[in-house]
């Protein structure tokens, strides 16, 4: 096995780990977790704009629920993005292969959210899964469309 395979298998399991320990963590220590992302955004976007600052700590709980659904169609663009670059060194990039994908990653999502049952304060939630299969072939989608462009350059440079 070429030590890419490996790399890329890797990637995908990382990505995989990943979106189990932010699952893992309970609803308190994750809402955290939210919050400081979002305060370290914005303070860098802002540069020092200690308004705006405030007035982000007041309207950020109502707004916590649209970055936490942002963050879900990340980790699940990132995994779906990986999980197509690694099966792509097995089988050609076929319609089965992105179908392949999807479903892959829709189960991945599936056992998060039956995970979340079992974390204090978390709950499973279908529309989770919606937004995460979303996020993932969003990613494959994106991967596709970069690969066909790759692929056609090759061919037109030959």
């Amino acid at each position: 096995m070429k030590k890419a395979h490996i790399l890329n298998i890797i990637l995908v399991l990382l990505s995989m780990l990943t979106i189990f320990l932010f699952s893992h963590e309970n609803s308190n220590n994750s809402t955290s977790t939210s919050k400081k992302v979002v305060k370290e955004v914005v303070s860098i976007v802002m540069k020092d704009d200690t308004e705006t600052m405030k007035k982000l700590e007041t309207t950020l709980d109502d707004n916590l629920i649209i970055v936490r659904k942002c963050a879900h169609i990340l980790e699940f663009f990132i995994l779906g993005f990986l999980l197509i670059n690694m099966l792509k060194d097995y089988k050609k990039i076929s319609y089965g292969i992105i179908a392949l994908c999807i479903v892959l990653c829709l189960l991945y999502a599936c056992t998060d959210e039956i995970h979340q049952l079992f974390i204090s304060g978390r709950t499973a939630k279908a529309l989770d899964i919606g937004i995460d299969t979303f996020g993932a072939t969003l990613g494959i989608f994106t991967y596709y469309l970069i690969y066909r462009k790759y692929k056609n350059k090759k061919v037109i440079d030959k």
